[in-house]
């Protein structure tokens, strides 16, 4: 029960803030403190998938160090903000991997502590929920999130069928959809989809065989949004995107309006692509911002803040265009390397099928379309889930 507790208070712990340098929590200052004791011990390195994951984060640490010496123009500051955040996401998965090595259910408390910190820190802020606005805003940016949180650990822990549950994501993820929260109710919808498919047939379970079909059951779920947005079936949310795209049946064209700032922070790491900008440099004369509102298509009337740095959306793409090609290896790497273990372990037990492409979608999603400060709060709990679902298939392998 202590242990349970711990990890709960220690994902809720992120709420609690203060200034340092830049932002701290109560749970980063934790993580520092109890550093070396989560050394002591280098038995967690006897296990190959968490020693790859290890030595890929010290490539990223190393890299965004020495890129850090080529920024004579950015505040030192801000690089040590930068290079802050890898060692605690890396501090941070140590943690939870120490912690739940043994039970891998355990880890559902760190979910719902994640998603009561998002509700508690909603209700300090106190944001009135009245206008059609602020209810999208709380249902897709606090409720639903909060929700994924809380609902990992009644996948984790609770005796219902695999197929109730993959049957409950799937009425969760369409009515999140309807409702406006178009990329969040995919994580429901499109995992709970999958999972009843492979769950309970092997077969279907290679890699070979789930990679088209979730690219075949993505794309005809996304044409059904959209015909539904264009039939004015679905009017709340982000649906004007759909309706101003030239082709909106190609996901690619929505992307580019919706996501702008990777294409912005691509064109960055290529004008310094051996060491980067630093991180969060400083956007000479608006230039990328300019980029932004120009892919959007957006009125020129639009004001623009001299002081803003270059847009920093994407975890992947921003490690390049902060600290250069080796530290977006480095990044990619750890990608990669969490993906493949995910596809690996789609021969799990049939009851973790589920939780297992839930955190690989909100992996996926949040490597490539998050800021940098996911990568130390979010991201380490989905790493740590993959890698204990990973070590207790091929431990028990049915």
């Amino acid at each position: 029960m202590s242990k349970k507790l711990l990890l709960f208070l220690f994902e809720f712990g992120f709420l609690l803030k203060f200034k340092f340098i830049g932002e701290l929590s109560v749970s980063e200052v934790f993580l520092l403190l109890v550093s070396f004791s989560l050394f002591s011990n280098s038995g967690f390195l006897s296990k190959k998938s968490f020693r790859e994951v290890s030595y890929c984060y010290f490539f990223l640490v190393l890299a965004q160090v020495i890129a850090s010496s080529f920024h004579p123009n950015n505040l030192l500051s801000n690089d040590l903000k930068g290079i802050a955040i890898s060692i605690v996401s890396f501090l941070h998965v140590l943690f939870l991997y120490r912690n739940c090595e043994g039970d891998y259910r355990l880890l559902g408390y760190a979910f719902a502590g994640y998603g009561t910190n998002l509700m508690v820190e909603w209700l300090f802020n106190g944001q009135a929920v009245e206008d059609e606005f602020s209810q999208l805003t709380f249902l897709k940016f606090t409720f639903v999130p909060a929700l994924g949180g809380w609902s990992m650990l009644w996948l984790l822990y609770s005796r219902f069928s695999s197929r109730i549950k993959s049957l409950t994501y799937v009425f969760l993820g369409g009515l999140f959809v309807t409702l406006g929260t178009r990329s969040f109710g995919s994580f429901f919808f499109l995992p709970g989809a999958f999972s009843l498919l492979i769950a309970n047939n092997k077969s279907l379970r290679d890699y070979r065989v789930v990679l088209p079909i979730m690219l075949i059951v993505g794309y005809s779920f996304y044409c059904l949004y959209t015909y539904l947005v264009l039939n004015g079936e679905i009017t709340s949310g982000n649906t004007f995107q759909t309706l101003n795209v030239i082709n909106p049946y190609n996901p690619v064209n929505l992307l580019i309006t919706g996501r702008t700032e990777i294409f912005a922070q691509w064109i960055a790491f290529t004008q310094k692509p051996l060491w980067g900008w630093g991180s969060w440099p400083d956007d000479p004369n608006m230039y990328f911002h300019r980029l932004i509102i120009t892919f959007k298509n957006l009125e020129s009337g639009v004001v623009l803040d001299n002081e803003d740095s270059i847009p920093n959306h994407s975890i992947i793409v921003g490690s390049g265009m902060t600290h250069g090609i080796f530290a977006l290896i480095a990044m990619f790497s750890i990608f990669v390397l969490i993906m493949k273990r995910s596809f690996r372990s789609l021969y799990a037990k049939p009851n973790l099928v589920l939780p297992l492409l839930f955190v690989t979608v909100d992996f996926f999603w949040n490597m490539w379309f998050s800021p940098p400060s996911s990568f130390r709060y979010n991201i380490p709990v989905d790493i740590v889930l993959v890698l204990l679902i990973f070590n207790e298939t091929y431990k028990r392998e049915i």
